[in-house]
């Protein structure tokens, strides 16, 4: 296995513009790198980590679980609570790019004809 320097993966709130002063310094977990290891994602995944590393430390712990997974990702990206502020768009675009990695593990979902017919 290939060795990762994980301080890069150290957020440190206190140089996160708009942050509060007390706010500890979240590290990546173990699990998560594991992760971007294991998806190669080491490099196409940067603002994730650095940003949000609370996020990718979630996904890591459930990642065996594609269902889950699914319903974390899609409750991050399609929030139904209004006065969000959202996430930059280098983070969306992460987060898209692992959901698509995760939709590759969910089994196909079986439309009947009815379902067919509503989405015409």
């Amino acid at each position: 296995m290939a060795y990762v320097d994980t301080s890069v993966y150290r957020r440190i709130a206190r140089d996160e513009p708009g942050s509060a002063q007390s706010a500890p310094a979240v590290d990546l977990s173990r699990e998560a790198v594991r992760l971007l290891l294991a998806l190669d994602a080491v490099r196409s995944i940067r603002a994730l980590p650095t940003r949000y590393p609370h996020i990718l430390n979630r996904l890591a712990s459930i990642w065996s679980q594609a269902a889950e997974v699914e319903r974390y990702l899609a409750e991050l990206l399609l929030t139904s609570r209004s006065g969000r502020q959202g996430f930059p768009l280098v983070v969306v675009t992460e987060l898209t790019l692992l959901r698509g990695r995760n939709a590759k593990r969910l089994p196909p979902v079986k439309q009947d004809v009815w379902m067919e017919a509503m989405l015409r």
